[in-house]
């Protein structure tokens, strides 16, 4: 089988999950210790939610599998710690998870630093050498959380939908072959629909006339839940192809987003 193309072990590996304390980024860090890593670093900004997380995953998965690292995604140097936290407590680093994400239309210089820069930060830490580096095995993976909107325009919230588009370019570009073959490592999204989350309960839009249809819109749309996304996330990070979109919705198995080819390529 092409390498470019072949199923992903988790089981063993280490893994980084930001947003880890809370919503799809909880669910990740449990469905990846259910499958069997050999440690998670939980990264996240609240400090409560983290230790109270990793207290209930290291009781029912062992102490020594999870630890939690207090992270600002927005600021590089707080990223690394993570990565550098991870390295030291496990000594290796394998699979990253690109998840924190805030929706705040009003304060979007955050929501950019957070949703955007974060996943920057994060992906050329781990491409140009935390993963790069310190993988357990041939091959690494990051998989980034975009979503539904990252696909399709929507009026009520353009700087979350541009962040979650940025999203999506990044995987597609950092997870193109020539890339894939430099690094072996595999840089994939999901781009989920309505579900349950911190992130859905705490939409802030800018422009009040569209708070009305916003919530008609997601009051009339039954949500899946985390873990129904974080299971089809760790089916994502063991057989999908680098450089690919998969949206999941309606709690039914993901489909790839495949945006239009030019006329002319460049690549």
């Amino acid at each position: 089988m092409n390498q470019y193309r072949k199923m992903f072990e988790i089981e063993g590996k280490v893994a980084l999950v930001t947003g880890g304390a809370a919503g799809i980024g909880l669910e990740v860090v449990r469905a990846l210790l259910k499958n069997g890593v050999r440690g998670v670093v939980l990264a996240d900004i609240n400090i409560k939610n983290g230790i109270t997380a990793s207290d209930e995953f290291a009781n029912e998965f062992g102490k020594n599998r999870v630890l939690f690292v207090h992270t600002d995604i927005s600021d590089k140097t707080s990223f690394e710690d993570a990565f550098k936290r991870t390295i030291s407590e496990f000594g290796n680093i394998d699979i990253l998870v690109n998840n924190a994400g805030i929706c705040d239309e009003q304060d979007y210089e955050k929501e950019i630093a957070v949703n955007l820069t974060g996943a920057v930060h994060g992906s050329l830490l781990a491409v140009e050498n935390y993963i790069l580096n310190h993988k357990t095995g041939s091959e690494g993976v990051i998989i980034n959380t975009s979503s539904l909107v990252g696909c399709y325009a929507n009026p009520s919230c353009p700087i979350y939908v541009a962040t979650k588009f940025g999203v999506v370019g990044l995987t597609l570009s950092l997870g193109m072959k020539e890339n894939y073959e430099n690094t072996k490592i595999k840089v994939i999204a999901i781009a989920p629909g309505n579900t349950i989350s911190n992130i859905a309960k705490s939409v802030k839009i800018r422009n009040e006339r569209y708070a009305a249809m916003v919530a008609h819109t997601l009051n009339s749309l039954v949500p899946q839940t985390p873990a129904f996304v974080a299971d089809q996330m760790m089916k994502l990070i063991r057989e999908k192809p680098s450089g690919t979109i998969w949206v999941c919705e309606e709690s039914l198995e993901t489909y790839e987003y495949v945006p239009p080819e030019p006329r002319i390529k460049v690549f």
